[in-house]
C-alpha cells in the first residue's frame, strides 16, 4: 500500500487530519502500523458517556501500552428515560477506579453527574429522592480521583461534595494538582477542607453555581469557614473564581488578605464590603493584579459604591499590584459604569487612569435569568442561580 511506504512523520500529519474520531477508529483497524500511529491520537482525548466505560476498559486490556496515550477523560452521566432508574444508572467512576490509576500521562478529568441545571428531563420525570440522590451521586465513594498521581486538572459538576472517603490513603499536599473547578456542586466546608487538602499546590480554583432541582444541603451559611479552608493553598493559589453571593446585611464581608498569593479573583462586590464603608479596611490581597467584578443582582440603578471602596484602597496603597478591575454587567451600558461621575465631575474610569489602574467593562448574561452555560449536549447545562434567582 503506497501509504504505509511514507514516513511515520507524514503519515502523523496526515493522521491528525481526520475529521472524527469514528474516522480515527475505522483507519486504526487497518493494519497494526496504521493503529500504532493513530491511537495516540485517538486515545488522546477520551469522552465516556453512560454505559461506554466497557468499550475502555476492553481497548486497554487488549493493548496495555494504549494507558500512556490519554491526556484528557471526560465522563458524563447522562439522563435517559428507561423504566428503571437505579439499575440503568452506572457508577462509571467506581468501576473506572483501576483504569484510571494506569493512565499514567492523564493531566484533565472532568466527571459530569446527573445534579447539573438544565437537563428538563430530569427535573420534569425523576422525582426527588434525597437519599438516592446522596448515596448514587456523593463524590466521597469516587474521591479515590483527587489523588491520581499525575492529573493536573479536575472538574466536577453536580457532585455532592462532603468529604473525601473514609477509607482514601493519601499524604496530603502529595498530588500535583494544578486547577480545581466546582460547577454546581453542593460542598460543605469540611468538603472544601479535604478536597484542598490533597494538592501538593493548587493554583486556580472555580466554584461556581448550585444544584439544580432542589435548594443544597450545604449551602454556605458562614462563608469565612469557606475561605479558611481555601487559606490551606495560600502559599500556591494564584487565580479564585468564587460565587458566594451575599446581602450587605446579612454577612460580614470576606477576608481574603491571606491568599498572598492570588494574582486574580472574580467575585461578586458585595462579599468584600458592609453596609458602612465609609472606614472600611481592605479586605483583599496586596498580590492581587486583577479583580473582576460580578454583581449577580443588578437594580434600576449601577451600584457604584465597589468602585469607590476599591479606588481608595488602591490610592492608600493597600492594593500596589492592581492593574485592572473588570466590571461585568448584564444590565448596564459600558458609559454607565465607566463614564459615571466620580469625583470632581471626573469619571471612573479617568480616576482609576490616574493611579495606575485599567478600569474596564465586560457584557454579560443576566445571572439569575438566562445565564447557563452549555456543556457537550444540548440538554445539559448549568447555572448561577437555582430556581430562577432564589438565594439563601
Amino acid at each position: 500500500m503506497p501509504l504505509l511506504k511514507l514516513p511515520p512523520e507524514v503519515l502523523q500529519l496526515i493522521i491528525t487530519q481526520l475529521p472524527s474520531q469514528a474516522s480515527l477508529a475505522t483507519l486504526a483497524r487497518v493494519c497494526r502500523h496504521l493503529e500504532s500511529l493513530v491511537d495516540p491520537i485517538l486515545y488522546r482525548t477520551i469522552y465516556l458517556r453512560n454505559h461506554d466505560d466497557t468499550c475502555l476498559i476492553r481497548a486497554l486490556e487488549s493493548r496495555p501500552e494504549r494507558a500512556q496515550h490519554p491526556r484528557e477523560l471526560q465522563i458524563h452521566y447522562h439522563y435517559v428515560d428507561v423504566p428503571n432508574q437505579t439499575e440503568y444508572y452506572p457508577l462509571l467512576v467506581e468501576s473506572l477506579l483501576p483504569t484510571l490509576s494506569r493512565l499514567v500521562n492523564l493531566k484533565r478529568l472532568t466527571v459530569k453527574g446527573l445534579l447539573y441545571d438544565s437537563c428538563r428531563m430530569i427535573m420534569d420525570d425523576v422525582p426527588y429522592d434525597p437519599e438516592r440522590r446522596t448515596e448514587l451521586w456523593s463524590f466521597d465513594s469516587r474521591s479515590s480521583v483527587v489523588v491520581h498521581p499525575h492529573l493536573k486538572e479536575l472538574s466536577l459538576v453536580g457532585a455532592v461534595v462532603d468529604g473525601l472517603g473514609p477509607d482514601l490513603e493519601y499524604e496530603p499536599r502529595s498530588t500535583p494538582l494544578e486547577s480545581l473547578t466546582l460547577l454546581c456542586c453542593d460542598v460543605s466546608a469540611a468538603g472544601m477542607g479535604q478536597l484542598l487538602s490533597v494538592p501538593k499546590a493548587l493554583k486556580h480554583l472555580t466554584w461556581k453555581g448550585v444544584p439544580a432541582v432542589n435548594p443544597p444541603d450545604f449551602w454556605p451559611a458562614d462563608r469565612m469557614s469557606y475561605i479558611q479552608m481555601i487559606r490551606t493553598q495560600a502559599d500556591s493559589l494564584v487565580s479564585l473564581d468564587l460565587d458566594l453571593w451575599a446581602p450587605i446585611h446579612q454577612h460580614p464581608p470576606l477576608d481574603l488578605r491571606a491568599l498572598r498569593c492570588l494574582r486574580q479573583l472574580t467575585v461578586d462586590p458585595n462579599v468584600f464590603r458592609r453596609a458602612d464603608v465609609s472606614a472600611q479596611e481592605c479586605v483583599l490581597p496586596g498580590s492581587l493584579q486583577k479583580l473582576v467584578l460580578r454583581a449577580y443582582r443588578e437594580y434600576s440603578l449601577p451600584d457604584l459604591g465597589p468602585l469607590a471602596l476599591v479606588y481608595g484602597w488602591v490610592s492608600s496603597g493597600a492594593l500596589p499590584s492592581l492593574g485592572c478591575v473588570t466590571v461585568q454587567s448584564a444590565r448596564f451600558q459600558a458609559e454607565k459604569i465607566l463614564g459615571a461621575v466620580f469625583r470632581d465631575g471626573g469619571s471612573f474610569e479617568d480616576a482609576f487612569r490616574s493611579i495606575g489602574v485599567q478600569l474596564e467593562y465586560e457584557r454579560v448574561r443576566p445571572s439569575v435569568e438566562e445565564e447557563h452555560f452549555a456543556f457537550d449536549c444540548p440538554c445539559c447545562a448549568w447555572a448561577l442561580r437555582w430556581n430562577n434567582g432564589l438565594d439563601w
